[in-house]
């Protein structure tokens, strides 16, 4: 069972400035080697990809390559290895509530991949995680249809996490103000980060909701995702608290509502489109995302490190198991510009769709 602080983290953009942490160097050596102990049985036991090692012998290398390490990296090396040995490209240590670094392990490339463009992958992940946050919104008043942009996030604290939720939630509850006929949430350039904001925000529009969770077997739940009374649950646990609805007398039941996916669509992002995949009155639109679809767990090791191996694919409420990304119900191939975000093929589409 999945821990109720997991938090799935940006991951695609943000990796390439990942290093470790200074601070991780003044850590005590027996320190680390229990930390070292503790992340071993925690991927022994929760990772998605377990199966895949031959443990005793693994495990004896770990310990070899932290003994010929100097304090600095007594812990971080070892890891590295683990994380590179499980090809868990999705996993990592963090530190403090910072990114500290990922194994070496590397995405498989699909038969159908399609190129990844660097320059608009870096623009995302410097122009599209709003600090402090607020989602973006549009309507369109020729055809009475809402649109909202859901960006990714950084690591967040409860307080910046509730202020995201209220800020996805008002937007909502405006446009909903003017009677839509349907919606577009646009996750196209959201990168990851707090699932919790995204969704529980979003569950203005889906208030009572099973959406599916995760899976380790491709069979049964490892956790079931839901939303009730507007908050988003994994499993019993959710970072809304007791928070109520914004406008629940806004919000038509069921909305005709087209969700917006990318290439660049990633991690929490792949959520969002996992859990509104199967619900009533939903559709897909666009490219099969980045493929960064499997929950990380939340292990804490003290007051500052905590371990985040992949321990589950998505699983959406229809049985659809995500092991390589969420493919969209209507796919459009589109190299679409940040800065007009609401014109494209993929938007008309959906546009389209909305109004029949």
């Amino acid at each position: 069972m999945n821990l109720p602080g997991i938090i799935i983290l940006l991951s695609l953009f943000a990796s390439s400035a990942l290093m470790p942490v200074l601070n991780a160097q003044q850590m005590d050596r027996q320190l680390a080697l229990t930390h070292l102990d503790s992340i071993i049985i925690f991927a022994r036991e929760h990772s998605l990809y377990t199966d895949r090692l031959d443990w005793p012998a693994l495990v004896t290398e770990l310990k070899n390559l932290a003994a010929k390490q100097d304090s600095a990296d007594v812990l971080t090396v070892p890891i590295r290895k683990l994380m590179t040995e499980l090809g868990d490209f999705h996993g990592s240590l963090m530190y403090n509530y910072q990114l500290s670094f990922r194994g070496e392990a590397i995405k498989p490339k699909r038969a159908n991949h399609i190129p990844w463009d660097q320059e608009t992958g870096q623009a995302i992940y410097r122009t599209h995680i709003p600090e402090p946050y607020q989602a973006g919104a549009h309507y369109f008043t020729k055809d009475k249809i809402a649109y909202v942009k859901i960006f990714g996030t950084g690591v967040m604290d409860s307080t910046r996490i509730m202020a995201g939720i209220d800020s996805i939630r008002r937007e909502i509850c405006a446009l909903a103000a003017k009677q839509p006929i349907g919606w577009i949430i646009d996750l196209r350039a959201n990168g990851g980060g707090n699932t919790h904001l995204m969704m529980s925000g979003l569950g203005e529009l889906i208030p009572n909701a099973e959406l599916g969770g995760d899976t380790k077997d491709g069979l049964s739940p490892y956790s079931r995702w839901s939303t009730r009374d507007g908050r988003f649950y994994m499993s019993d646990w959710s970072a809304a608290g007791t928070l109520p609805r914004t406008c629940p007398e806004l919000i038509k039941e069921n909305p005709r509502i087209a969700v917006l996916v990318s290439r660049y669509t990633s991690s929490s992002g792949e959520v969002v489109a996992s859990s509104f995949r199967g619900q009533p009155n939903v559709r897909l639109f666009g490219e099969q995302t980045a493929g960064y679809s499997t929950t990380n767990g939340w292990f804490v090791l003290d007051d500052k490190w905590v371990f985040m191996p992949a321990t589950a694919y998505y699983m959406s409420v229809d049985g659809t198991v995500h092991k390589d990304g969420i493919l969209p119900d209507e796919e459009i191939i589109e190299n679409f510009d940040l800065e007009i975000m609401l014109n494209g093929t993929t938007i008309e589409a959906a546009r389209q769709w909305i109004r029949k």
